[in-house]
Order: structure tokens, then C-alpha cells, then sequence
């Protein structure tokens, strides 16, 4: 996907391409624009999972949350991590995405799976979801993405904002990223 010239790299979105490059991951500065990602799930319905499965980091999640936690996988895309949670028995997992068109497919997909639900949702706001209600929001590869597009340090602000709003006293957000803590430590 041709790079936006609007978009200007920074020394961290370099740093982030070239370990994306390493791992095989191709990135668009497109990522922050609402008409990339219906276009990308109108017409590719495989499922895709960014940077790690649940298993790379169950172990980890584990320490900070329990199969009961009410769970708000943001910016869930076409993730699997949601059915792989329930799968190991988690029991209240919410994902959510602003893109009518996959959030449409993954309700059509898991309209049968108990505890586990999608709603369209805008990750920046989180509109809907009352204050202190939730227990762990994961945001897996969605802070990455939004730091490859315009506004993205704003963007990425934005969300940990909306993750703290929701999250109860002693919640947990837990990041899986490319980058670094030391890159990501600013925006909490």
C-alpha cells in the first residue's frame, strides 16, 4: 500500500515499519482512515490475527485478569483472540471495532458462542460503555496501527483515555505491540 505523503515518519514509525518489515508485516499509513478498513473487510473475509495469537500471551494475561473478567478486546478486527479466550474458558469477552463490516461478520460468526459478543464501537470513545465497568481491555496491535497513520500520537492518547474511562479501580490494559515499553510509556 503506497505511503500517505501527507503522513510524516517519525524516527519511531521508522523504527516500528523496519521491525514489521523484519516480521513479515506489511504497513499502511492508511490505518487511522475508516474507508481503508471497510474496504479491507469487504473484500477479504480471512480471519487475521496482529502480532501474536492468545496463547503468546495467555500466561501474562492471566496474572492480571480471571476467566470471569468482563474482557474489551479494542479494536478487535477479525481477531480470533476472542473465541481463543473463551475456548480457555473465559466467560464475558467484548470485542469491539469500529468498522460496521467486520463487526457484522464476527456477530454472523460467533452468533452461537456463549460469552462472547461484538459491537461497533469507536476505540477512541468507547461510547456506551458505562465508566469503571470493565476489568481488562486488550489492545492488541491497535496502538501500533494507529501510530502508523496521521494523528497517531493524538489517536493513540485518545484510546488510553477511553481504556482508563472504562476500566474499574485495579483494571488492567494490557498492550501487545512491536514496539518496546520504553517507545509506549508516554501514552499511559
Amino acid at each position: 500500500v503506497p505511503r500517505d505523503p501527507s503522513c510524516r515518519e517519525t524516527s519511531e514509525m521508522a523504527e516500528f515499519r523496519a521491525a514489521a518489515k523484519a516480521s513479515g508485516i506489511e504497513i499502511s499509513t492508511h490505518y487511522n482512515s475508516p474507508e481503508y478498513w471497510t474496504e479491507r473487510y469487504t473484500n477479504d473475509k480471512i480471519q487475521f490475527d496482529w502480532l501474536l495469537r492468545y496463547a503468546s500471551f495467555r500466561d501474562v494475561l492471566l496474572k492480571y485478569t480471571t476467566r470471569s473478567s468482563y474482557v474489551l478486546d479494542a479494536g478487535c478486527g477479525s481477531s480470533r483472540l476472542g473465541e481463543d479466550m473463551i475456548g480457555d474458558g473465559f466467560e464475558n469477552v467484548v470485542g469491539v471495532d469500529s468498522c460496521s463490516v467486520v463487526i457484522g461478520d464476527m456477530r454472523a460468526k460467533h452468533a452461537m458462542t456463549t460469552g462472547l459478543s461484538y459491537e461497533e464501537k469507536d476505540a477512541f470513545t468507547l461510547d456506551g460503555i458505562p465508566d469503571e465497568t470493565v476489568e481488562c481491555v486488550i489492545a492488541k496491535a491497535i496502538l501500533d496501527s494507529l501510530l502508523c497513520g496521521e494523528g497517531g500520537p493524538e489517536n493513540a492518547a485518545k484510546l488510553v483515555a477511553a481504556a482508563r474511562r472504562v476500566l474499574k479501580t485495579g483494571g488492567v490494559l494490557v498492550v501487545v505491540s512491536l514496539a518496546p515499553p520504553q517507545k509506549r510509556g508516554s501514552f499511559f
